[in-house]
């Protein structure tokens, strides 16, 4: 912090961030599981959930990195720090989640060309 810049630390704090990584880390376990256990059945229901898992263990891994960003201290030219990493991580994550879904659109007009696979149901 700059003396007597009179302002006060915003960043997260120690147990926030571990919160985090144990987020991060369950959350990543399950995506692993979820995604093996669509392929082994070949379930697209259960794959399109893993993939969804996915982007939330994207989100969680862009808020650690922002919040390692944001504990960065305050210098003479930054006088609040990188306490706003944060919002830009918010930014990063929308960005990440339009591509996502930005090209899962873009793979719909190839239905049409390709036909749609036979489904069976019992």
């Amino acid at each position: 912090m700059v003396p007597d810049s009179g302002h006060t630390s915003m960043a997260p704090s120690d147990k926030t961030a571990r919160a985090l990584r144990i987020a991060g880390w369950l959350t990543g376990v399950y995506f692993c599981v979820e995604l093996g256990l669509g392929i082994w059945t070949e379930s697209v229901a259960v794959l399109s959930d893993a993939f969804h898992t996915f982007s939330a263990v994207g989100g969680v891994l862009i808020a650690i990195v922002a919040g390692r960003f944001a504990k960065r201290p305050a210098t003479r030219f930054q006088t609040f720090g990188l306490i706003r990493a944060e919002i830009v991580g918010a930014l990063v994550n929308g960005f990440f989640l339009r591509g996502v879904s930005a090209r899962r659109s873009s793979l719909n007009p190839l239905e049409g060309v390709l036909g749609n696979p036979a489904v069976v149901t019992l």
